[in-house]
C-alpha cells in the first residue's frame, strides 16, 4: 500500500489549524477501507510546528483458510467430516491463500456458507469465523465454524387462516412444495420438497404481498414447521453425540497414523500395522454412527409445514 494511497484519504493538510479530534475523521475514513489492522496518530512538537504521524498497521496476507465442523459441545473437527465438500465450500469464498485479509471479505464468506447450505435444503445452520491474532498481531489464519444442521423434506404443507382466497390460489404464489412421491410425477419437476428458510422467507413475503394487493393492507403471514422439534430431541442429540465422537477417536488415530508414517524408517513396523487396523475399525464404527443417524432421519425428517395467515379486514 502506497503512501499516496494513504494520503488520499487524509483530508488534513500542512498549515491547518490544529484542534484536538480533527484526526478522529482521517483515522475512521482509512480504517473504513478494510486495509488496516490498526491506524493511529502520534503528535511531536519542536520549535513551535506540530507534526502528525500516521501509523497504519496493515493486514497481512492470508496463509491458510481452514473449515471445520462445530460439534454440538463447541468442540470442532476437520472438514472431512462435512457433509459438503470442502473444495465445493471453499469455492464460495473469496477470501483465498495469497491475498490481502480483509474483515470484510471475512465476515461475507460466512454469509456465503450459510446460503449456500440453506440453498442445499440444510436447515438451523450457523457459520462463525475468526482471524487468528498472535503476540498481539494480526497473524494470516482465517478458520469457519461450520454447524451444518440438518435436510428436512415437507411431508404435509398447509394454509391456515385464508377465508377469502383458496388454498389452491395461494400455492401459485410459493415455492414450498411438499416432497417427491413415487405415485405424482408433477412432484418429481416442480421441487424436491427441502426447507430452504431463505425460500420460506420470500413466500411468507410473496403471501403478504398478495394480500395486499387485494385490499388486505393489515395481512400478516407466519410459518412454523416441526423440524425444530426433531433437532432438539434425544434422540437426534445422542444419534449426533455419537457419531462425533466416532469421528474425533477416527481423526486422533488418523494423526497417531500419520506420524509414524513420517518417521520413514526408523518406524516400529509392528505399531504401524497396530494403528492400521485400529484406524480400519473405527472407520467402521464411524460408518455404522452415519447409517443410524440416517436410518433415524429417514422418517424423522419428514416434516409439516403450515402457513398461518392472519387476513385482517378488506380495505376499499
Amino acid at each position: 500500500i502506497t503512501e499516496a494511497s494513504v494520503r488520499n484519504h487524509i483530508r488534513i493538510r500542512p498549515g491547518d489549524l490544529f484542534r484536538a479530534g480533527m484526526t478522529n475523521p482521517d483515522v475512521h475514513a482509512l480504517m473504513k477501507t478494510g486495509r488496516f489492522h490498526d491506524v493511529r496518530v502520534e503528535l511531536s512538537q519542536e520549535e513551535g510546528k506540530l507534526t502528525l504521524e500516521f501509523i497504519t498497521v496493515v493486514y497481512p496476507k492470508v496463509s491458510s483458510v481452514d473449515l471445520l465442523l462445530r460439534r454440538p459441545d463447541g468442540t470442532t473437527l476437520t472438514a472431512a467430516s462435512l457433509q459438503i465438500k470442502e473444495k465445493d465450500l471453499l469455492k464460495k469464498l473469496t477470501i483465498r491463500r495469497g491475498i490481502r485479509y480483509s474483515d470484510t471479505q471475512r465476515q461475507a464468506g460466512e454469509k456465503a456458507l450459510r446460503e449456500h447450505y440453506e440453498d442445499k435444503g440444510y436447515y438451523q445452520v450457523e457459520v462463525t469465523s475468526e482471524a487468528t491474532v498472535l503476540d498481539g498481531k494480526m497473524a494470516g489464519n482465517v478458520k469457519y465454524f461450520i454447524t451444518e444442521g440438518e435436510q428436512f423434506e415437507i411431508e404435509n404443507m398447509a394454509f391456515e387462516g385464508n377465508e377469502s382466497f383458496d388454498t389452491d390460489d395461494l400455492m401459485d404464489f410459493v415455492k414450498a412444495r411438499e416432497r417427491r412421491r413415487w405415485y405424482n410425477p408433477i412432484s418429481w419437476f416442480t421441487n424436491d420438497g427441502r426447507i430452504r428458510p431463505l425460500e420460506l422467507e420470500a413466500d411468507i413475503e410473496r403471501l403478504e404481498t398478495y394480500y395486499r394487493n387485494r385490499g388486505y393492507l393489515d395481512a400478516k403471514v407466519e410459518m412454523t414447521h416441526t423440524a425444530d422439534t426433531v433437532l432438539a430431541s434425544d434422540a437426534y442429540q445422542q444419534h449426533v453425540k455419537t457419531l462425533n465422537k466416532a469421528r474425533a477417536d477416527l481423526e486422533i488415530l488418523e494423526v497417531s497414523l500419520a506420524d509414524e508414517e513420517d518417521k520413514g524408517d526408523a518406524a516400529d513396523e509392528d505399531r504401524l500395522d497396530l494403528l492400521e487396523d485400529k484406524v480400519d475399525g473405527q472407520e467402521d464404527v464411524v460408518e455404522d454412527a452415519e447409517d443410524e443417524l440416517e436410518d433415524y432421519l429417514d422418517d424423522a425428517s419428514h416434516v409439516d409445514l403450515t402457513f398461518k395467515i392472519t387476513e385482517g379486514r378488506l380495505y376499499h
